[in-house]
This record gives structure tokens, C-alpha cells and sequence, in this order.
């Protein structure tokens, strides 16, 4: 039983944190080279890793049921409250459209026809699954994750042979801030830490593992798949990995690589689309039906405006340097309000998070 509830919490957190980011990691780190890319992938890796416990020892010492807002109002005020759901609908709004635009891109890519009529095929039943909640949710995720991982190792493992050591040696330092944002984005999913402790019926043993195994294991497939990919695709890779790599490889490719995008978007859109709706509902005391409206159908809407002029790096990148920063500099306050995270050690580690943050958004703004 506890190995289970371990189990679903640690596919909560990978389902969550694995999404478009993944998608367009090779090409931000193409531009500045694969070491200083992996580089940068492993150290915020430990960075969220270290919010993300700190984010667990907050929700540990709280009682009753709430999402990053609610947690924000208890420890920050009102103030705190307004600026992490700013943070939390500016975040994962715009993940949720990229979830809605990628996987009808990806779709088109496999079947051929309107990208649009497959993002909206897709939206129809995953918001439903959305709408009726956490324990369906968890079954489904569990099951989406293996098929992504087994699909994802396929295409690591069959591409191996056509890695160029030249695409990997390529470094270019006028872009070593380039992948900040889009690194951060790939990283996220503090959202699914509230969902996790009810998987886990609230054990801290079990929430401590399963956030710690679900946010390590996106970082050590990110490296993986980074590698692999602009390994064969070098230079050429694509701002969505997948197209670069079905060109470079073959039709076959194309269908696998496009297969491997729609889960990963997939199982992200259902736990982001959860937080959200408990989010409106826990913490803004929203019935179940508005609650759930505001979490799919404004995404749906802001898909149908904007998916002719923006594109796919830009809004991952865009929104995990400043939404991403935001939210994470508040779980940041809100841990040090807890009596246990008082000493000087973690006063020094909090410092230093902050700092990233600020300064990765200081880079996009400058």
C-alpha cells in the first residue's frame, strides 16, 4: 500500500512537471550548447527541488484543504494572496493554452487536417476528466505516464546511433541566458504538491518521497532527451523538439515524436486543470461548475485569441521567467513563516532562491 500511494503521488508530480517545457528544451539549449545547457537543467533542477520541499513543509504544517492562494492568504495575507493568484492564473493559464496549442499541432503532424479541430477534440473529454476530479485523474495518470515513458524511450534509445559528437560540442555563451525561461517553465509543478498530500492521505513520509522522486526524475529525463535530441539535430533543432527530430529521422518519427508531445501535454493539462479548479474552489469558494469554467473554458478562449500570434518557446519562456519567478519567491516568504524553517541555514538557502529568480527575471527584462 505504501509503495501505491508513493506511486501516484510521484506520477501527480512527473504528469505535472513534464509538459510543453520538455518540448522546448533542445532548442533553447541548442543555441547555447549542451553543457552549459545541462549545466543550467541541473542546477535549477536543485533549486525547484529545494523550493518544492520547502512548498512541502508548508502544506504539511496547515490544516484543511487549499492551493498555492490559500496557502499565500494564511502566511502572507491578503496581499500575498492577490499576487499568487496572479502568479497561479498568469502561470498556468498560459501553460494550459500551450497544452491546448501543442497537442493539435501534434495531432495534425500524425493524422494530417486542422490543427484547431484536434485541439478542441482533445479539450472536450480531458476538461471533463478535469471536472470530475482527483481520484479519476489519478488512475488516468498513472497510466499516461508509463505509456509517455515507454514511448520516450523508444525514441532516446532507437535515435542514439545518429548523435553527431559535433552537434554536441557546439557552445555559444552570447546566448547563456537564452534558455532561462523556458528551463524554468519545464521545471514547474508546485501546483501538484496540494494534490499529492491527498493522494498520499497526508503521510509526510510519503509526500517527502513522492516530491522528491517526481521532481528528480523530469530533471535526469530532461537531460536525457536534450542530449539525444540536439544530438542528432544539432543546430537544426526546431523550437517544438519532436518536428526538428521526425524531419531529421524519418516519417516514422515524425509519428512517435508527436505520440511522445501529446502525453506529456496531456497528463500535464490534467493536473494543471485540477489545481486551478481547486484553486477557484477551495480558495475562492467558486461552486464546482465555476470553478471548473474558469480553470478550462478561459484557457479554451484565450487559445482561440492568441494562437495566431504568438509562438510556442515564446510563451513557455515568457511565462515561466516572470510567472514562474513570482510564484516561486512567495513559496519562498511563505516557508519561512514556518517555525522549523526558522534557522539561519534556511534564511541563507531561501536568500538564494529568491536572488535566482529576480535575476531571471531581470535577464528578460533587460
Amino acid at each position: 500500500m505504501k509503495h501505491s500511494y508513493v506511486l501516484e503521488g510521484t506520477a501527480t508530480m512527473v504528469g505535472t512537471i513534464i509538459g510543453a517545457g520538455v518540448l522546448g528544451l533542445p532548442y533553447v539549449i541548442s543555441k547555447v550548447g549542451v553543457l552549459v545547457g545541462i549545466i543550467q537543467i541541473l542546477i535549477m533542477g536543485l533549486i525547484i527541488l529545494a523550493s518544492n520541499l520547502l512548498f512541502t513543509k508548508v502544506v504539511l504544517n496547515t490544516e484543511g484543504n487549499h492551493q498555492l492562494t490559500g496557502y499565500a492568504k494564511i502566511y502572507l495575507g491578503k496581499i500575498g494572496m492577490l499576487l499568487m493568484g496572479a502568479s497561479m492564473i498568469f502561470v498556468n493559464y498560459g501553460a494550459l493554452v500551450a497544452y491546448i496549442f501543442g497537442i493539435g499541432e501534434s495531432l495534425s503532424a500524425i493524422l494530417g487536417g486542422n490543427p484547431l479541430y484536434y485541439s478542441l477534440l482533445f479539450f472536450i473529454p480531458f476538461s471533463f476528466l478535469v471536472y470530475k476530479g482527483l481520484d479519476v485523474i489519478r488512475r488516468w495518470e498513472v497510466y499516461l505516464n508509463i505509456i509517455f515513458l515507454i514511448v520516450a524511450g523508444v525514441i532516446c534509445f532507437s535515435i542514439i546511433p545518429r548523435i553527431s559528437i559535433e552537434n554536441l560540442a557546439y557552445t555559444n555563451l552570447n546566448y547563456l541566458f537564452f534558455p532561462y525561461g523556458v528551463i524554468l517553465f519545464a521545471l514547474l509543478g508546485a501546483i501538484a504538491i496540494p494534490e499529492v498530500k491527498e493522494e498520499v492521505r497526508k503521510n509526510k513520509e510519503y509526500l517527502t518521497k513522492a516530491v522528491i522522486l517526481g521532481t528528480l526524475i523530469p530533471v535526469i529525463f530532461y537531460v536525457i532527451f536534450s542530449l539525444t535530441v540536439i544530438g542528432v539535430t544539432g543546430q537544426g533543432t526546431t523550437e517544438i523538439g519532436t518536428i526538428g527530430l521526425g524531419e531529421k529521422v524519418g516519417p516514422w518519427m515524425i509519428g512517435m515524436g508527436n505520440l511522445f508531445a501529446m502525453f506529456a501535454m496531456a497528463t500535464s493539462f490534467l493536473t494543471i486543470g485540477l489545481g486551478m479548479r481547486q484553486m477557484f474552489n477551495y480558495d475562492y469558494n467558486f461552486r464546482k461548475f465555476y470553478a471548473w469554467s474558469l480553470a478550462c473554458l478561459v484557457p479554451l478562449v484565450l487559445f482561440l485569441i492568441v494562437r495566431n500570434y504568438a509562438g510556442f518557446k515564446d510563451i513557455i519562456g515568457f511565462v515561466g521567467t516572470i510567472g514562474g519567478g513570482v510564484e516561486g519567491i512567495l513559496i519562498i516568504l511563505m516557508s519561512l513563516k514556518i517555525k522549523e524553517l526558522q534557522k539561519w541555514y534556511h534564511k541563507i538557502l531561501g536568500i538564494i532562491i529568491i536572488l535566482v529568480f529576480v535575476f531571471g527575471m531581470f535577464t528578460l527584462i533587460s
